[in-house]
């Protein structure tokens, strides 16, 4: 009896191993054909519609590296490109926040940058891929210092530059 009880235990034992084992997940290399193929990308400069000068240029610029640490396709110009990306910056806005520390009793002055981005995807014959829209927002510190907070708003918008891209790269490596 104690040797039948064994035996099937074992035989549980064995049998849940190999299902676990064959349960079809992939460890390591995830993503799509697309971004592990190789193909020859071009970024086109981001469209601005928004009232932010120059942000066209940080969004792409952030969408470049980006594209380069994830890897798996080559950057060349537009006319070398299988396919290419091109980004519309909708709107950038910030608003005021005010925070209280309350141990301190002192108001402390933040900011909300948000950005809405579209991101198309193209074949070299301009038949449209996938497309995107992608929104987020970011924080950063007030000041009494006019100059600081434009240094703060533009490390935030660099920041919000990055997380948008992270977060179109993601959607295209799933959905394409």
């Amino acid at each position: 009896m104690r040797h039948r009880i064994l035996r099937i235990s074992l035989i549980t034992l064995v049998f849940s191993t190999l299902c676990l084992l064959s349960c079809g997940y992939k460890f390591g290399e995830t993503r799509s054909e697309w971004a592990s193929g190789n193909k020859k990308l071009a970024i086109d400069v981001f469209s601005n519609e928004s009232h932010v000068f120059a942000a066209e240029n940080i969004f792409t610029r952030e969408c470049i590296a980006h594209f380069l640490k994830r890897g798996g396709y080559k950057l060349v110009t537009r006319d070398k490109a299988e396919i290419y990306l091109e980004g519309r910056i909708i709107s950038i806005s910030n608003r005021p926040l005010t925070r209280r520390l309350e141990s301190a009793g002192h108001r402390l002055s933040s900011y909300d940058i948000a950005a809405k981005v579209e991101f198309k995807l193209y074949d070299k014959s301009g038949l449209l891929l996938w497309s995107t829209t992608v929104e987020d927002k970011s924080e950063f510190l007030g000041s009494a210092n006019a100059i600081e907070i434009r240094q703060n708003k533009n490390d935030a918008l660099k920041r919000l530059a990055s997380e948008i891209t992270k977060i179109a790269y993601t959607k295209l490596a799933e959905d394409f």
